[in-house]
């Protein structure tokens, strides 16, 4: 779900696509403090034409981007300026988009509006030259999650979630079985502001509200231990 950027460069120039979502949240010396320059192009023609002298840079390319299909410009990317493409998740996703669009060459996802800690995240595994895709699948107890599709299955039966809930449930996936604390999740999906920490729990009361639904009757996925955080039940 990664490539590699085999040169790394401080600070990472991101390219990001216009869209009609909004497409981040935070100033550039934000961003900065976390190794990112940002700019932007207007289309996706731009964006390739701004590659021809910028080769080291990492595109994000919404899934809504308007002058072309994502598909067709990631495809495009990957065979013949072998940069590497995020996935611009928005809200509403056609079936199967993900998962075609990683097939086709997208180095990984990241969901919009960017954030500097959530475009940090998904630069990670670029910044430190891995060179083989982490595991797709992720398996605790009777959950399932499955990164490449964007999917998740409760006892086989799927369970649609938006690109954030999605984020975060991999999040606490990755910690387990190990306690996730709330102000961990604050720092990653909320740039550390705690104005933004009840969004993160409302999030969280989401998830945890899905999956019961999925499981009646079964003890809750999400553990929630008061004051201090969450953890996936094993």
């Amino acid at each position: 779900m990664s490539l590699v950027v085999e040169t790394p460069t401080w600070p990472l120039h991101v390219l990001v696509i216009d869209s009609p979502t909004p497409l981040h949240r935070g100033s550039a010396a934000e961003f900065r403090r976390r190794g990112i320059s940002l700019s932007r192009s207007a289309d996706g023609c731009t964006a390739l034409r701004m590659l021809a002298h910028e080769p080291d840079s990492i595109v994000v390319a919404p899934t809504d981007m308007t002058d072309m299909p994502v598909l067709d410009f990631i495809e495009i990317v990957s065979d013949l300026a072998h940069a590497p493409v995020l996935m611009g998740l928005t809200a509403t996703l056609p079936e199967g988009l993900v998962a075609e669009g990683l097939s086709r060459g997208a180095a990984g996802l990241v969901a919009l509006p960017l954030t500097p800690s959530r475009l940090s995240s998904a630069l990670g595994p670029m910044r430190r030259g891995h060179d083989h895709p982490p595991d797709l699948e992720l398996t605790c107890g009777r959950l399932v999650l499955n990164a490449a599709e964007h999917r998740v299955l409760v006892r086989g039966v799927e369970v649609f979630f938006s690109p954030k809930e999605f984020e975060v449930l991999q999040f606490l996936m990755l910690g387990f079985p190990k306690l996730v604390s709330l102000d961990e999740l604050v720092r990653h999906f909320a740039d550390g502001d705690a104005e933004f920490a009840i969004r993160v729990r409302i999030t969280v009361y989401r998830i945890r509200t899905k999956l019961a639904l999925a499981a009646p009757g079964f003890p809750p996925i999400i553990e929630t231990i008061r004051g201090i955080g969450y953890r996936i039940a094993g």
